[in-house]
């Protein structure tokens, strides 16, 4: 029995642009997946700002940029959970959720990953997430976003330096 391989793609989506579109599109092809689920942060933690807009207003963005995909599906899980969204506690949740076995794929701007700074380590990353954790549960990937310094060019993904993992 072949697992279903599903990219992961989290994000406050204030708003969703092209470039999330372009990562989606090319783990689809490039990670041979059947569908990236996309999961706007309810409470992003590290984005305070009063101008945020609203979980709402977001869900509607990522709907509408959504619709032409049909392999591209929306999760409103982080709106069902209190506190702030982070990863690691979506990332269970969601494999909670799911219930079958399935080869789940985080999928990440390399900005993001490096917190957006290519030199810095993901483990000096400001993220509570504990990244380790995250990459021994899923197979991380980031891509190379263009003209960032020092970022491969090779392929527009690339494994995560901590190695794929499986949830």
């Amino acid at each position: 029995m072949t697992l279903q391989r599903i990219g992961i793609l989290g994000g406050t989506f204030d708003p969703i642009h092209n470039g999330h579109l372009q990562l989606a599109r090319a783990a689809l092809a490039g990670l041979q997946l059947s569908k990236v689920i996309f999961i706007p942060a309810a409470q992003p933690p590290h984005k305070g700002r009063p101008d945020l807009l609203s979980f709402e207003q977001r869900q509607a963005m990522v709907e509408l940029a959504l619709a032409a995909e049909p392999r591209f599906e929306l999760s409103c899980l982080e709106a069902q959970r209190q506190g702030p969204s982070y990863s690691v506690d979506t990332l269970r949740a969601l494999r909670q959720r799911l219930g079958a076995p399935v080869q789940l794929f985080f999928l990440l701007g390399l900005a993001l990953l490096f917190g957006h700074s290519v030199p810095q380590p993901l483990v000096c990353s400001p993220w509570r997430d504990r990244p380790r954790e995250i990459a021994h549960k899923v197979g991380v990937r980031h891509a190379v976003d263009p003209g960032v310094d020092g970022a491969p060019s090779e392929s527009p993904i690339i494994p995560c330096p901590l190695g794929p993992g499986k949830m």
